[in-house]
């Protein structure tokens, strides 16, 4: 009998479990693209905007971004790259989200350069609280007025 009970108590244990593990809410990943134009300073100062690729938690946002950086140049095959680190501070209706990147560019011509990388959620809040994800990055710097554009997109997952 006793023997028999202790079956039961258990199984009855292992569906609790498996229930509360099952009731609790899924994480879920969300495409997006945030894009950002600006001047370039030595606050980096700019605009963008986050705009959901596919549907989910996270709204559309837009609003400021501040970065600061760091860069190096080596040679590659005889040309210049230049590889820089980023950490981005994006400031929306809905939040805030700290993202690092890292590019690497190159001269392109006619006045214009071109980076491309990665990009990675650092930390967040508002409705980018406990989001993490990253993507790619692409860049292009119009070299006279010193004017930046960048695309990012990546998937983000909300808790």
């Amino acid at each position: 009998m006793k023997v028999r009970h202790a079956v039961l108590v258990a199984i009855a244990a292992g569906v609790t479990v498996t229930s509360v593990g099952a009731a609790a809410p899924e994480a879920t990943k969300q495409r997006v693209a945030i894009t950002a134009k600006g001047a370039w300073n030595p606050s980096s100062f700019g605009k963008f905007v986050l705009t959901p690729l596919r549907a989910g938690a996270l709204k559309p946002d837009s609003g400021t971004g501040t970065a600061t950086w760091t860069s190096r140049d080596v040679t590659r095959d005889g040309g210049r790259v230049g590889i820089s680190t980023w950490v981005t501070t994006l400031e929306g209706k809905h939040g805030t989200l700290v993202i690092r990147e890292r590019m690497e560019g190159v001269e392109a011509g006619n006045g214009y350069e071109a980076a491309i990388g990665t990009w990675k959620v650092v930390r967040g809040t508002g409705q980018y609280a406990q989001v993490t994800g990253g993507g790619v990055v692409g860049n292009v710097t119009v070299v006279g007025t010193r004017s930046w554009y960048d695309r990012r997109e990546g998937f983000l997952t909300v808790p």
